[in-house]
């Protein structure tokens, strides 16, 4: 059975429906005009084309409260892409704007760098030679650097795991 009466009272149903938000002429006739360019137009049209056939089927009398619905939203969303710009990290300069490519070689001590770079050199000087294939080349390097991210890691792992005399996983 309902909570509320079969009759409510206008208090009541002020109360019900206060929450709801009510839609403008202009709304109801975006949303129609939405919906007619969707099932006309599966191909695609622009938001522009919806605003135009909106307006062109608002009542003369509503147009005004139309656009001034318009120029409302548009500056808020203004005013709210302006508070976003304000609020963003400043962007990093672009030599500081890309990540590592191999973040893993951080990792390795001085001599395994020096082997990494070296099988990576003498994979990359494998170009020159002339029954060498680009797709062979890119295999070399990609296997060097696969092995040596997975030494640089394991390495990494076992020089900070925890020892056996640590109290706790923490200790380093």
């Amino acid at each position: 059975m309902s909570t509320f009466s079969q009759n409510p009272e206008p208090l009541d149903f002020d109360r019900i429906t206060r929450d709801v938000p009510m839609a403008s002429a202009w709304q109801t006739t975006f949303d129609e005009a939405e919906e007619m360019l969707r099932a006309t137009r599966p191909e695609g049209f622009d938001v522009e084309k919806i605003g135009r056939v909106a307006f062109d089927r608002l009542p003369e009398h509503e147009r005004d409260g139309a656009l001034d619905v318009l120029f409302y939203t548009y500056w808020a969303a203004l005013r709210s892409d302006r508070e976003t710009a304000i609020r963003a990290p400043k962007r990093p300069r672009a030599e500081d704007s890309y990540l590592p490519a191999m973040p893993w070689a951080k990792l390795m001590d001085p001599e395994d760098l020096h082997d990494f770079l070296g099988d990576l050199a003498e994979a990359a000087m494998r170009y020159f030679r002339p029954v060498a294939t680009d797709a062979g080349i890119l295999q070399e390097i990609e296997k060097a650097c696969m092995t040596w991210r997975l030494i640089a890691e394991a390495q990494h792992a076992h020089n900070t795991a925890a020892g056996p005399h640590s109290n706790e996983a923490g200790d380093r």
